[in-house]
């Protein structure tokens, strides 16, 4: 099943229904950002990522926000154990037991997302495109500093 950014921001999503997603994917259009395992409802974590609980958001979430609104179109794919078997058959072919940790796992080798770096050997790295809004932001902080600690200097110049 696959949901967006925006359907999870915007809470448009149905209380229930959501028993059997373990896996979480966010990409946006073909790239692989993000994947994440869940034991607990899928929609409640998603949600702590995104910062929308008592939690802070997480890495994922803070791209989300570096690039909102556009990241709101973002996909999130729910997959079930079921979904993800064929990966772990590729990745760990004489593992006889299927978990949520294995999974995941068998995922992130997959798919080698930048924003997974633990058990990612061959990790992508992340386009520039995603980190352009947050370097303005940067830039911006950094200058409004300077701008200021010129400003105060020059009022305490004698001339």
């Amino acid at each position: 099943m696959t949901i967006t950014v925006g359907d999870v921001i915007n809470n448009t999503l149905p209380e229930s229904g959501w028993a059997g997603f373990h896996i979480y994917v966010f990409r946006d259009d073909d790239f692989i950002l993000y994947v994440g395992k869940t034991e607990q409802n899928v929609i409640d974590r998603l949600e702590e990522h995104l910062g929308l609980t008592y939690r802070s958001e997480s890495q994922v979430g803070r791209l989300v926000k570096d690039n909102a609104p556009g990241s709101h179109c973002w996909h999130i794919d729910l997959m079930t154990l079921d979904d993800c078997a064929p990966f772990v058959r590729r990745h760990f072919s004489t593992s006889e037991e299927m978990d949520v940790r294995l999974a995941e796992q068998a995922m992130i080798l997959e798919y080698a997302p930048p924003l997974n770096r633990e058990s990612n050997p061959q990790s992508r790295p992340l386009p520039h495109k995603y980190l352009l809004r947050k370097e303005a932001r940067v830039k911006a902080a950094h200058e409004k500093v300077f701008n200021a600690k010129e400003h105060s200097h020059s009022n305490f110049r004698s001339d």
